[in-house]
């Protein structure tokens, strides 16, 4: 279970696409005045269904697509978070870096890794991202 304040509902809304908070409040559960619960996998799935995604949720939703899905021991959500924070641009302008991410990734996993591929990747997520931003916004 998550445990969140109510009044910090609707600033989380404002980061999401339409929908969100009523989501949020059809799911949880009232514990006091000023804080609600839900099971964190629910949760998990609201915030997935109403993210605007920024590169690093896309590229990660395009990976899951094929079978690739984080670990608890790899860096992936991290990189990820990172690459939603930094933005678009810093992502495209970072391309290479980013591909030796997953190149990484791919030996720790035995994975077949082709760079070009996974460029494609990135520039497919970028652009959904930017999408993204610009239809909520």
């Amino acid at each position: 279970m998550i445990r969140f304040k109510s009044a910090g509902l609707q600033e989380a809304a404002r980061n999401r696409k339409p929908g969100y908070m009523e989501a949020v409040l059809a799911a949880a559960t009232v514990v006091t005045d000023e804080i609600m619960e839900m099971p964190k996998d629910v949760y998990q799935e609201i915030a997935e269904k109403y993210s605007l995604g920024g590169p690093g949720a896309e590229l990660k939703k395009l990976l899951k697509m094929i079978g690739v899905v984080a670990t608890p021991t790899c860096q992936c959500n991290q990189r990820a978070k990172h690459m939603d924070k930094m933005g678009c641009q810093w992502c495209r302008d970072n391309e290479e870096e980013i591909c030796d991410w997953m190149q990484e990734e791919a030996r720790k996993r035995g994975m077949l890794f082709v760079r070009s591929v996974a460029r494609l990747m990135l520039k497919r997520a970028i652009a959904i991202a930017e999408r993204n931003s610009t239809q909520w916004s």
